[in-house]
Parts: C-alpha cells; sequence; structure tokens
C-alpha cells in the first residue's frame, strides 16, 4: 500500500531537496553555475513554505519589511552603518545601489520563518497576561533565531562570493545590528496564525546545516 504524505513532510522533503541539490553542486565542479542560482533556491524556499499561507499573511507588511531592510542594507555598504563595511558579489543577482534585491526579500522570509516559530512556542507554552512583555518575549526569541543563522552564513559567506567585509573581518557591529533590526521588526511583524512550527524549525535546520558543512 502506498505511503500518504502529509503536506508538512512534503514541504520539509523539498526543502531538503533542493538545499541538497544546491549543496553537492557548489562542491562540484559546476559551482559558479550553482551559485548563481542562489536568488532562485531563496525563491523557490519561499514558495514551498509560504504555500496554503498567503491567504494568511500580511503581505503589505512583508512587503514594507523587504524594502525597509534593503534600504538598511544600502545604508551599510555606502556608509558602514550600522553593520560595518562590505560589499555584495555578483552572484546574488541583481543590484540596487549595490544591494542584490533578493537581500531584502530573504530579510523578509527569515523574519517570516523565526516569528512563525516564536509566536507558536509562546503562545503554546508561556502564559501571561501583559501583552508587550509577551511580545517582547516573542521578538527576542525571532531574534535570537536570526543572529544564530547569520553566525552559521557568515563564515562562509566571502567563501561562496556572496559579500565581503573589509579586511575579511565580519565587525561586532553586524552581529548586534543584525539582533537589533530583527527584535524591532519582528515587533511589527505580527503572525498570521496557528500552524505547526515543524516545517519552519527544518528550514532553519537545512540552512544551518547547509552553512556548517558548507
Amino acid at each position: 500500500m502506498l505511503k500518504t504524505f502529509t503536506r508538512t513532510q512534503i514541504k520539509i522533503a523539498l526543502l531538503a531537496l533542493i538545499h541538497l541539490v544546491g549543496f553537492y553542486g557548489i562542491k562540484s565542479n559546476f559551482h559558479e553555475f550553482f551559485l548563481l542560482l542562489t536568488p532562485l533556491n531563496l525563491v523557490l524556499s519561499s514558495l514551498i513554505l509560504l504555500y496554503g499561507k498567503f491567504s494568511k499573511i500580511p503581505l503589505l507588511s512583508y512587503f514594507y519589511i523587504m524594502c525597509f531592510t534593503l534600504c538598511i542594507e544600502i545604508l551599510s555598504v555606502k556608509t558602514g552603518f550600522p553593520f560595518g563595511h562590505y560589499n555584495y558579489d555578483s552572484s546574488l543577482g541583481i543590484k540596487l545601489f549595490g544591494v542584490p534585491l533578493i537581500i531584502g526579500f530573504n530579510w523578509a522570509l527569515l523574519l517570516y520563518v523565526c516569528t512563525a516559530i516564536s509566536n507558536q512556542l509562546v503562545e503554546e507554552n508561556l502564559v501571561l497576561k501583559n501583552g508587550l512583555y509577551k511580545s517582547a518575549i516573542k521578538a527576542f526569541m525571532a531574534a535570537s533565531m536570526m543572529l544564530t543563522i547569520d553566525l552559521f552564513i557568515e563564515p562562509k559567506a566571502s567563501l561562496l562570493n556572496f559579500w565581503h567585509w573589509e579586511n575579511n573581518a565580519i565587525p561586532l557591529s553586524n552581529y548586534i545590528s543584525w539582533f537589533a533590526i530583527s527584535f524591532i521588526l519582528s515587533l511589527f511583524f505580527k503572525n498570521y496564525e496557528k500552524q505547526t512550527a515543524l516545517v519552519n524549525f527544518s528550514y532553519l535546520l537545512i540552512i544551518c546545516v547547509f552553512f556548517g558543512f558548507m
């Protein structure tokens, strides 16, 4: 008898598959070609994660976060504030004032995943009457997950020609700013629905394994 797979299982399998293909592709003799497919990987991942959820997601907020983070990235590339001095390579696609458009998209996607996980964990495990306190805890958890992802990505980013830091040194300001901006945006990126966190958590785990072994 054929086993019927759930939507959750299919989503996790697809996310693992596209990252596995990308991992071995980058490790192969065709690494330059696969690096150019990075924007496609992000778009496919977002479509998988958001499939069946579009009607429940505040897409306008999603768009605002994309634009805001893109502006922050442009500011940092041009001035060094707030993340530090760095520049993007060409592997991440079309740029606007030196910043790939996909970067804002990636910020919004990761915030969606992290806030979805933190919201569910807090709502199901903490009984708090103070709404402001609850929101702060959710934002802190989401920002902590965002920072964890960045800790995995940053050491490998220059090796993959995603971006390059001045003097090949990642400044502390990058991590502090990454956490602070994630925390603030998480307060405004209200979530959506009650859903299983398994797919979102699996995606974060896949990313960490991908960059951890790269």
